[in-house]
């Protein structure tokens, strides 16, 4: 639930005030903000209410406004809007007071209304109302019931709740979801950079010492409807291994009347009927992200155990996409954004005491079906990445997806190498079934090496399933078999292959190098226990090969559960190479809260683990200070069958402006430090905004004169200049992001504190907010006259505006004060009327002080 500041103040000052008073102020002046959650219908119109004004005081206001509970005054709120029980969203919803109403009533707009998903008459295509709006309604603003029979609009002030009932046949037919692409915002220009580092030290143990690092800067620059990205790393170590790598850099833009992005430069092709591989070169793909409600892409979970203050890094297609450092125990990386949909996972494990665990996470797809009449479909055309041999390989890839009705879909694709030197075609289809979804593909490969290595072709066999079962809570996430014969090459293959004669080849002359996949089977399942007691899940992969003997197995298994507070897992896992070389590990570990629960507090945990040539126990503890987390610390101590005794520690801090991590550990072999800093940075029209991530869509947030204000979606901080950063802005969608001024340095208020933006991918948008009030203060008045009380009074300014309505106490809000302006409060009774002249303010008041000042009796109205 979000609260305004107003609301939060005067909270503050009824909470010591007698509960009588309290109690009639909170129903008759209090509006309460709205929950997020649709009401069941409609709110009737509210009966008519008499008042006895002298319960509060003969000298108080005309309570008369009140009697129909509508207690807000014109102006501009924000409301949850809902259509036909519906709530779309929060929008900002203008009252005014119509011709011949005393009440002030929502303001209907074209736009508005057009946004929500009315179809008004007399509209042309783009919702743009041709008539002129009904008189006596107020500039701007439609009466609904006149424009369409059945229809209503009413304003719960108590909820500040927009409810409109709408006839079925006036709402326009659009899928859920569905933003007009005339809203889509293409931003404005703006370079990005993030970047993330990482030094690790390890001193003693076998060898020499070793200190390492490793940088990733991701940058990007937004112009007109172009996007430029570059994603680098660079690696080094004390040693001289030293690596730069180009991970991807290309431009790129939508073309949104084909729905699809084109790019050029380096990236990877999709991976989601073809293996993903990288490539220079143009493409052309649909974006499903333009559609309504689509599901986009597919990452899976790397789940490992660490059995000390352990590095992590992670591989796909030979490059870098993850490193971090991990605490002992079981561990999980849930976020990695992949090359493509598909590619396995290479996952290295990098002890504290120099041993290295290795095991490869499947990185598959699940069955590809589409809805009924909906279409996907990719065309790259450039050379291969480098594969071996130095040579780039020449190539053109095209895919296709039509859903035919809603059990199938057909696809195909087709490849083709220089000179045809490598040639693939593919054809499948998905199906729905009640016992699950499945999938089957065949592909036949060509491959033409030059002399003397023969003509090699054959066939690859994939089958997929999918499955989920709500009432037992068991889902098959992915389970494939691949079958491919002995002469079958992907185009990654090919590019190996072709690179040069220097290849080892066999009797009958194919290339023995490559080791082609056999048979391969992939499985990941979870289960959810009935009676809660825990979680359970399985995945695994098995492979052979054509050119060698033995098969390649890796699975891992996992329960979870909780008890009360407490919390508890095991999980292990097993694999084995081609040669018959095995390794095993099992952690079990429990995690206990200590003291009250939150986000701050801090939890003991106890776990052993057991590996090949391992054992040890570990204790713990860990946590985070204060009520935001923003730093959190972690400290264990284990003993070990091997090194004795193992001392680790480590911190983080999610700060403003960057992300801080250390760690350190020491065993009788040896000393492993790491530090790690990751954040990122904008450079816009107002300067250069520093943010603790960048990812995504981004939103350049421009709020002046709300330093110290933070975004509620976020830890982000608004800064002295007056911007903040937020992330992950979904394209093509609308998008909400509030700003609390709770925490601001200065007692401010916006015009409004959401706004909205449709961003296209890749797009950096600029929302701004306006600030109506910089100098709001709380003002109790105090007069001369005994017992006087001013409840339900207004306050005016010179101009006759409203500044503020009088609460109990005596107390007042008022907005935009300046150092000797006049206000005016107006009771009942005319000769009883007094003014407060404002004296001089203080720069940043204390959230809830309150300046007694006092209100002088008059006769007339205050003058300047």
């Amino acid at each position: 639930m979000t609260t305004t500041p107003s609301s939060r103040w005067t909270d503050q000052i009824t909470a010591t005030l007698r509960p009588l008073g309290l109690a009639i102020a909170v129903a008759l002046v209090v509006p309460s903000v709205s929950q997020a959650a649709p009401s069941p219908s409609p709110a009737m119109e509210p009966a008519a209410v008499s008042f006895n004004a002298s319960f509060v005081g003969s000298m108080a206001g005309d309570l008369g406004r009140f009697e129909r509970g509508q207690a807000l005054p014109a102006g501009a709120y924000e409301a949850d809007v809902f259509v036909n029980r519906t709530r779309i969203g929060r929008f900002t919803v203008n009252l005014r007071v119509m011709d011949g109403d005393r009440n002030a009533t929502p303001c209907l707009t074209s736009a508005l209304l057009t946004t929500l998903g009315v179809r008004l008459p007399g509209a042309d295509a783009r919702g743009n109302v041709l008539v002129s709006p009904v008189a006596g309604v107020g500039e701007g603003c439609l009466d609904l019931p006149s424009l369409m029979e059945s229809a209503s609009a009413t304003f719960v002030p108590d909820k500040l709740e927009l409810q409109l009932s709408i006839p079925q046949v006036a709402l326009v037919a659009t899928p859920r979801g569905y933003v007009d692409p005339s809203l889509w915002d293409n931003g404005e220009t703006a370079a990005t950079v993030a970047y993330s580092t990482n030094v690790y030290r390890r001193t003693g143990g076998p060898g020499r010492d070793t200190l390492q690092g490793y940088l990733r800067l991701s940058s990007g620059l937004s112009l007109g409807s172009w996007r430029l990205h570059h994603d680098a790393s660079y690696s080094w170590s004390q040693r001289g291994q030293n690596h730069l790598g180009s991970i991807a850099g290309y431009a790129q833009r939508d073309v949104i009347s084909w729905r699809s992005q084109l790019l050029l430069g380096r990236s990877n092709t999709s991976g989601e009927l073809y293996e993903s591989i990288g490539f220079d070169g143009v493409q052309l793909a649909s974006d499903d992200r333009m559609l309504p409600d689509s599901q986009i892409g597919y990452a899976p979970v790397v789940r490992g155990i660490a059995r000390s203050n352990a590095k992590v890094e992670v591989r796909q297609s030979g490059y870098v996409v993850y490193q971090a450092s991990v605490a002992p125990g079981a561990f999980e990386i849930d976020d990695l954004h992949a090359t493509g949909f598909a590619g396995d996972f290479e996952v290295t494990v990098f002890e504290t005491d120099g041993s290295i665990n290795r095991f490869t996470v499947p990185f598959s797809f699940v069955p590809r079906l589409l809805r009924p009449g909906l279409y996907r479909y990719s065309a790259t055309a450039g050379q291969t990445q480098d594969y071996g041999g130095g040579r780039h390989l020449r190539f053109a890839e095209g895919t296709y997806q039509r859903g035919i009705s809603n059990a199938v879909t057909l696809f195909g694709g087709a490849q083709v190498a220089e000179r045809s030197s490598y040639m693939s075609a593919l054809t499948g289809a998905a199906i729905n079934t009640s016992v699950g979804a499945f999938s089957v593909d065949l592909t036949h490969s060509i491959l033409r090496p030059q002399a003397p290595v023969h003509t090699r072709s054959g066939r690859s066999i994939r089958a997929t399933y999918s499955k989920s079962l709500a009432t037992s809570g068991t889902s098959v996430a992915v389970a494939a078999y691949r079958f491919s014969s002995s002469g079958f090459y992907t185009l990654r293959d090919a590019a190996t292959v072709l690179a040069g004669p220097s290849w080892a080849t066999g009797h009958d002359g194919a290339t023995q190098v490559l080791q082609q996949r056999r048979n391969t089977l992939q499985l990941t399942v979870s289960q959810t226990l009935p009676c809660q007691a825990g979680s359970l899940f399985f995945s695994g992969s098995s492979n052979d090969y054509w050119a060698r003997s033995g098969r390649e197995t890796n699975y891992q298994l996992g329960y979870s559960g909780t008890v009360r507070r407490a919390s508890y897992a095991i999980a292990g896992g097993r694999s084995q190479d081609a040669f018959g070389r095995t390794d095993h590990q099992i952690n079990l570990s429990v995690s206990i809260p200590l003291g009250d629960a939150g986000r701050s507090g801090t939890q003991l945990s106890l776990s052993r683990y057991q590996g090949t040539d391992h054992d040890d126990w570990r204790a713990g503890i860990n946590g985070a200070v204060g009520d935001t987390g923003r730093l959190a610390y972690n400290a264990s101590v284990a003993k070990g069958s091997q090194d004795g005794h193992d001392y680790t520690a480590g911190a983080s801090y999610r700060g403003p402006w960057a992300q801080l991590n250390g760690s350190h550990s020491h065993t009788s072999r040896s000393d492993q430090t790491s530090a790690a800093m990751s954040g990122g940075l904008v450079l816009h029209a107002g300067g250069v905004t520093l943010a603790p991530s960048l990812s995504g869509t981004i939103g350049i947030v421009d709020a002046k004169d709300a330093a110290g204000a933070t975004l509620t979606s976020s830890s982000a901080v608004v800064d002295h200049r007056g911007y903040a950063i937020v992330n992950n802005l979904r394209p093509y969608r609308m998008n909400s992001v509030s700003v609390d001024t709770g925490t601001a340095q200065d007692m401010i208020e916006f015009d409004s504190s959401v706004q909205r933006t449709v961003p296209r991918a890749g797009a950096v948008v600029r929302l701004t907010y306006q600030v109506t009030g910089t100098k709001n203060r709380l003002i109790r008045l105090d007069h001369t006259g005994e017992g006087a009380a001013f409840f339900g009074a207004p306050v005016t300014d010179t101009s006759g505006a409203l500044r503020g309505t009088v609460g109990q106490g005596n107390v007042v809000l008022v907005h935009s004060l300046a150092e000797g302006e006049v206000l005016n409060v107006q009771t009942s009774d005319a000769a009883l009327r007094c003014q407060v002249v404002v004296p001089a303010l203080d720069a940043s008041p204390s959230t809830g002080d309150v300046m007694a000042l006092p209100c002088i009796a008059s006769t007339t109205t205050a003058q300047r």
